[in-house]
C-alpha cells in the first residue's frame, strides 16, 4: 500500500522484509541430483558443500583425458630418444659427407630423417598441451558435479529432490530443477517500501523511521533510508525506497512491515 499522511505521523508507509542477497543456487551443468547435504532452516558457510551430482560420466571422461595424457607423455619420450639418435647419426656422417666419403644424396637422407624427428617432437608436444587442456577441462566440469554455498547464510527452501535432474536452462521436464537450494543471507535483510510520488519528496537518503512488523506489532525498530530508487511505478503512482533494519532472529524475509517517517 502506498504511503499516506495521517494526523499522527508525518508520513506512514507498508512494506516488507526483503533480502539483499539471496540466491537460487543451481549447478553449472546439467546432471541427476545424487546427494544433498543441507534442509530447511540450515546455516550454511560460503563454499560449503550443499549437493552432489551424479558425477560418474565427467569423471570417465577426465580418466580418459588423463590416460590421453600420459600416452603423449610416454610417445614423446620414445620419439625425442628417436630424435637424438637420428642427430647423432647426421653428426657421424657430416664429416665423411664433407670429405666426400658418403653420396650427397645418402647424407641428405640422413638430415631429412633427424628434421623429421624433431618435427615429430614437436607435434607430439602440441598433442600433450592439447590434451592436457582437455584434461582440464574435464576437471572442472567435475568439479562442476559439487553444488557449494556461494555466500554464508541459511536455507530456506528445498527446491530439488534427490533423483530430479538439475538443470541451469530449465527444462519443460516435470523432474527437471533450475535450482538445488534457495539460500538467504540474513544479515543482508531490508525494508522495501512504495512511497507515494506526492509524499517522495519529504523521504531522503539518510532519513529517520520506524518500523513495525505485523508479526511483533509492538516492537519498534529504528531505521533509516537507504536508498530512493530512481525510477518510478507509473501503474501505481509510486517509489520504491530501501530501509535499513537491525539484524534479530526474529526478522525474517517477506514479513510485512508498516514504516513512519519522521520529520
Amino acid at each position: 500500500m502506498p504511503a499516506a499522511i495521517t494526523q499522527s505521523a508525518a508520513l506512514e508507509a507498508s512494506g516488507f522484509v526483503t533480502a539483499r542477497r539471496q540466491s537460487a543456487v543451481s549447478a553449472q551443468i546439467t546432471a541427476q541430483l545424487a546427494q544433498l547435504f543441507v534442509e530447511e532452516g540450515d546455516h550454511v558457510q560460503q563454499g560449503q558443500l550443499i549437493a552432489r551430482l551424479s558425477s560418474d560420466d565427467y569423471r570417465a571422461s577426465l580418466n580418459a583425458m588423463s590416460a590421453a595424457v600420459e600416452a603423449d607423455r610416454a610417445k614423446t619420450i620414445q620419439d625425442r630418444y628417436a630424435s637424438e639418435l637420428a642427430e647423432k647419426n647426421l653428426s657421424r656422417y657430416e664429416p665423411l659427407a664433407k670429405a666426400k666419403l658418403v653420396s650427397a644424396s645418402q647424407y641428405d637422407s640422413y638430415v631429412a630423417t633427424a628434421k623429421e624427428a624433431e618435427a615429430v617432437v614437436r607435434a607430439d608436444g602440441m598433442s600433450t598441451r592439447a590434451d592436457q587442456a582437455r584434461a582440464d577441462v574435464a576437471r572442472v566440469q567435475l568439479g562442476f558435479t559439487e553444488v557449494r554455498a556461494p555466500f554464508s547464510g541459511v536455507v530456506i527452501s528445498q527446491d530439488a529432490q534427490i533423483g530430479d535432474i538439475i538443470s541451469p536452462e530449465g527444462s519443460n521436464g516435470s523432474s527437471t530443477r533450475t535450482s538445488v537450494v534457495t539460500i538467504v543471507d540474513m544479515d543482508s535483510l531490508e525494508i522495501d517500501a512504495d512511497i507515494n510520488e506526492s509524499f517522495i519528496s519529504r523521504v531522503k537518503t539518510g532519513s529517520s523511521a520506524v518500523v513495525r512488523l505485523d508479526a511483533y506489532p509492538d516492537w519498534t525498530i529504528p531505521s533509516s533510508v537507504i536508498a530512493v530508487i530512481p525510477s518510478a511505478d507509473r501503474s501505481r503512482a509510486t517509489i520504491r525506497v530501501r530501509l535499513s533494519l537491525k539484524k534479530d532472529a526474529r526478522i525474517v524475509p517477506n514479513m510485512a512491515a508498516r514504516i513512519s517517517f519522521e520529520d
